[in-house]
């Protein structure tokens, strides 16, 4: 029977509780790994929230941040709270509202990034250089120690030397595109916990509640006028101005993010209409793992859909596909 969701139930949020610190746990002591099991930290928190209440999500929150906090003071419980527990709130609040797949990892994903942002800008506000400044010191030293790993390992010398041309230039580019580094990061977290909250409800809470109720992702459509945000982009590239540089280097990344993910929803939907299962959808993220320049051509994908129009959905959009703005 479900409780009342204002009322907090301790046998029913021990075991979140020790997921979360076991998630978390694992992100910050396992290398590659634990990273791969740590990003779905919000996950026990979500599922909470649906089975038993916002109540006992917060619960779990407030109990997971205390022991993190006489554990290890206040930057690891700033970081949960930030990262995960803004997130884990956010999306779990949007799905107990029925709201779509698009706007759920959208906001879900937004508010940790930018108050992430903030929180950096802030804790590096006394250091000489600022944020960005401290970011890019740290990336110079990095590059440095990998001209030495290279010439150390006897790597050819006509790449050692364009690397240290080049490394000032690298360390400025990578140092800008820090904003959408995060950004993206807390994306593909939110996307991925919304994928795994889907299959965990669906599977072992009986498909209780109106919940989960989106097209399938073949079908999600872009916005033509989006297209404006990546001209946009380039624009600011071109103009001499560091501050519309760094937001058109970063407008440029996130806005060739969404067409790799407008791309990927274009072979999603050919995939199931062929009914090619998932074998080959598993063979095709094998690929980008190992050959990246394919997300250029899935990014060409998206974009030139708005011409080609791939799947024929924007005619007579079948109800349910929703666009996000």
């Amino acid at each position: 029977m479900r409780q009342h969701p204002g009322t907090i139930d301790l046998k029913e949020i021990t075991l979140p509780v020790l997921a979360v610190l076991f998630l978390f746990a694992s992100s910050l002591y396992f290398p590659v790994l634990g990273i791969a099991v740590g990003v779905f930290t919000p996950l026990p928190v979500i599922f909470t929230y649906l089975k038993w209440g916002w109540a006992n999500a917060l619960a779990v929150l407030v109990i997971v941040s205390a022991i993190l906090f006489s554990l290890s003071g206040g930057l690891f419980t700033s970081v949960f709270f930030i990262e995960y527990g803004m997130m884990a709130m956010v999306m779990a609040g949007m799905i107990h509202r029925c709201f779509l797949r698009e706007k759920v990892v959208f906001l879900s994903s937004a508010l940790p990034a930018f108050c992430g942002i903030a929180a950096l800008i802030v804790f590096f506000s006394g250091h000489e250089a600022g944020f960005m400044g401290y970011m890019k010191e740290k990336i110079d030293l990095a590059l440095l120690e990998t001209i030495k790993g290279y010439k150390e390992a006897g790597v050819g010398q006509e790449h050692v030397q364009a690397l240290e041309i080049y490394s000032a230039q690298l360390a400025e580019l990578f140092a800008k595109l820090i904003p959408a580094w995060l950004i993206s990061g807390s994306f593909i977290t939110a996307s991925l916990n919304y994928s795994a909250i889907k299959r965990v409800w669906l599977k072992w809470s009986g498909a209780e509640g109106p919940y989960f109720k989106d097209p399938s992702f073949g079908e999600w459509v872009l916005p033509d006028h989006f297209v404006w945000v990546f001209i946009a982009s380039g624009f600011f590239l071109l103009l001499p101005f560091d501050v519309l540089n760094s937001i058109g280097v970063n407008s440029l990344f996130l806005s060739l993010l969404v067409y790799i993910i407008h791309g990927m929803a274009i072979i999603f939907f050919w995939l199931e209409r062929k009914k090619k299962g998932r074998f080959l959808l598993y063979m095709g993220v094998f690929l980008l793992m190992i050959q990246p320049l394919l997300l250029i051509m899935i990014a060409g994908l998206g974009i030139f859909d708005i011409w080609f129009d791939f799947r024929k959905l924007r005619g007579a959009p079948p109800p349910g596909i929703n666009e996000i703005v």
